[in-house]
């Protein structure tokens, strides 16, 4: 029995010391990554997000943007929600800051105008990311995210507005940049 037992105890005073929040993290983030899709195309493009801090290893993120822009006399409109879980493997004080690995999941809905006709997909997507939370000030202060990573789509179809060639979202290598505030 005391063999038993004595893993039990262990594991609950490692779990309850893992968990145990020293400082309470948060951050919100204009995605730059939106932006740059949408005006480079012509349009516009806005993304942002929240992140919470639950113990100083591990966060919460979510994230929402819209990209919308005319090509070819078409005209394309993506919304897209994606929820993730992060690690801060290396955090010495809090877990909103420094190297990351993400992993996370969203929905998306691509709609297409062209010719009179209109076209809609939606779209389940998967990604893992690796990045770098770059804070300037501490514990609080303005930051730079950048990330890179690779993105799995589950669709039926992912449509592209004629000449644009692809999507933002497909089976591929993504990257992107974050600014922020940690609080």
């Amino acid at each position: 029995m005391k063999q038993k037992v004595l893993p039990l105890v262990f594991l609950a005073a490692f779990s309850i010391q893992s968990f145990a929040q020293e400082e309470t993290a948060n951050a919100v983030f204009i995605d730059l990554s939106s932006t740059i899709i949408g005006v480079t195309s012509g349009g516009f493009g806005i993304g942002a997000g929240y992140e919470r801090a639950l113990n100083n290893y591990f966060s919460v993120l979510g994230n929402f943007s819209v990209i919308g822009f005319e090509v070819n006399g078409g005209e394309y409109l993506g919304i897209g929600v994606i929820v993730y879980g992060r690690t801060y493997p290396f955090s010495g004080g809090t877990a909103v800051r420094e190297f990351f690995i993400s992993i996370g999941g969203g929905y998306s809905y691509i709609d297409i105008k062209y010719n009179g006709e209109e076209d809609v997909s939606n779209i389940v997507e998967a990604k893992i990311l690796v990045g770098w939370k770059f804070v300037f000030g501490h514990p609080n202060g303005i930051f730079l995210e950048p990330a890179a990573g690779i993105g799995f789509v589950f669709a039926d179809k992912v449509n592209t507005p004629p000449g644009m060639g692809t999507v933002p979202l497909s089976n591929k290598i993504q990257y992107g940049v974050s600014l922020g505030y940690a609080f």
